[in-house]
Protein backbone atom coordinates (compact mmCIF):
# COMPACT_ATOMS: atom_id res chain seq x y z
CA UNK A 1 0.00 0.00 0.00
CA UNK A 2 1.59 3.32 -1.09
CA UNK A 3 0.78 6.66 0.99
CA UNK A 4 0.08 9.76 -0.94
CA UNK A 5 0.27 13.10 0.17
CA UNK A 6 -2.79 14.86 -0.53
CA UNK A 7 -2.60 18.65 -0.64
CA UNK A 8 -5.94 20.48 0.85
CA UNK A 9 -6.74 24.03 0.08
CA UNK A 10 -7.11 26.12 3.00
CA UNK A 11 -10.36 26.28 4.67
CA UNK A 12 -12.76 29.23 3.11
CA UNK A 13 -13.32 31.63 6.40
CA UNK A 14 -9.06 31.41 6.04
CA UNK A 15 -8.72 31.97 2.39
CA UNK A 16 -11.76 34.73 2.53
CA UNK A 17 -8.90 36.63 5.23
CA UNK A 18 -6.06 36.15 2.97
CA UNK A 19 -7.92 38.28 0.70
CA UNK A 20 -9.06 40.68 3.24
CA UNK A 21 -5.19 41.08 3.60
CA UNK A 22 -4.91 41.30 0.39
CA UNK A 23 -7.02 43.87 -0.06
CA UNK A 24 -5.58 45.53 2.97
CA UNK A 25 -1.85 45.88 1.13
CA UNK A 26 -3.24 47.07 -2.25
CA UNK A 27 -4.81 49.77 -0.34
CA UNK A 28 -1.04 50.32 0.85
CA UNK A 29 0.62 49.94 -2.14
CA UNK A 30 -1.97 52.48 -4.05
CA UNK A 31 -1.51 54.80 -1.35
CA UNK A 32 2.41 54.80 -1.72
CA UNK A 33 1.77 55.00 -5.33
CA UNK A 34 0.09 57.88 -5.13
CA UNK A 35 2.51 59.61 -3.04
CA UNK A 36 5.47 58.83 -5.61
CA UNK A 37 3.27 59.93 -8.22
CA UNK A 38 2.79 63.20 -6.86
CA UNK A 39 6.45 63.79 -5.69
CA UNK A 40 7.93 63.08 -9.48
CA UNK A 41 5.13 65.66 -10.49
CA UNK A 42 6.07 68.05 -7.46
CA UNK A 43 9.38 68.07 -9.08
CA UNK A 44 9.02 68.26 -12.40
CA UNK A 45 12.89 69.22 -12.55
CA UNK A 46 14.70 66.21 -10.74
CA UNK A 47 12.65 63.69 -12.13
CA UNK A 48 14.98 61.16 -12.61
CA UNK A 49 15.43 60.42 -8.27
CA UNK A 50 11.86 59.89 -8.48
CA UNK A 51 11.62 57.15 -11.18
CA UNK A 52 12.85 54.36 -9.33
CA UNK A 53 10.51 54.91 -6.42
CA UNK A 54 7.83 55.29 -9.13
CA UNK A 55 8.37 52.44 -10.64
CA UNK A 56 8.85 50.27 -7.89
CA UNK A 57 5.54 51.55 -6.39
CA UNK A 58 3.88 50.73 -9.43
CA UNK A 59 5.31 47.49 -9.45
CA UNK A 60 4.03 46.81 -5.92
CA UNK A 61 0.85 47.77 -6.90
CA UNK A 62 0.40 45.36 -10.19
CA UNK A 63 1.53 42.71 -7.97
CA UNK A 64 -1.13 43.36 -5.14
CA UNK A 65 -3.95 44.09 -7.27
CA UNK A 66 -2.60 40.51 -9.34
CA UNK A 67 -2.64 38.81 -5.32
CA UNK A 68 -6.61 40.24 -4.79
CA UNK A 69 -7.51 39.27 -8.27
CA UNK A 70 -6.69 35.76 -8.35
CA UNK A 71 -7.91 35.04 -4.81
CA UNK A 72 -11.44 36.93 -5.87
CA UNK A 73 -11.33 34.22 -8.69
CA UNK A 74 -10.98 31.54 -6.79
CA UNK A 75 -13.11 32.49 -4.19
CA UNK A 76 -15.82 33.61 -6.82
CA UNK A 77 -15.17 30.43 -8.86
CA UNK A 78 -15.86 27.18 -6.37
CA UNK A 79 -18.73 29.11 -4.45
CA UNK A 80 -17.47 30.60 -1.55
CA UNK A 81 -18.64 34.01 -2.28
CA UNK A 82 -22.31 32.81 -3.26
CA UNK A 83 -21.91 30.81 -0.28
CA UNK A 84 -21.03 33.58 2.60
CA UNK A 85 -23.47 35.59 0.94
CA UNK A 86 -26.19 33.24 1.37
CA UNK A 87 -25.18 32.95 5.06
CA UNK A 88 -25.03 37.00 5.61
CA UNK A 89 -28.00 36.91 4.25
CA UNK A 90 -29.99 34.18 6.43
CA UNK A 91 -28.01 35.98 9.67
CA UNK A 92 -29.51 39.59 8.66
CA UNK A 93 -33.07 38.56 7.59
CA UNK A 94 -35.24 40.67 9.08
CA UNK A 95 -33.05 43.69 10.03
CA UNK A 96 -32.38 46.97 7.83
Amino acid sequence: MNAETFDFPMPSHDRVAALIDAAKEYCAAREAFAKADQAMGSERHAVGPHCDELDAAADQLGATQQRVADLALALTSDGTFDAYCELLAAETAGRP
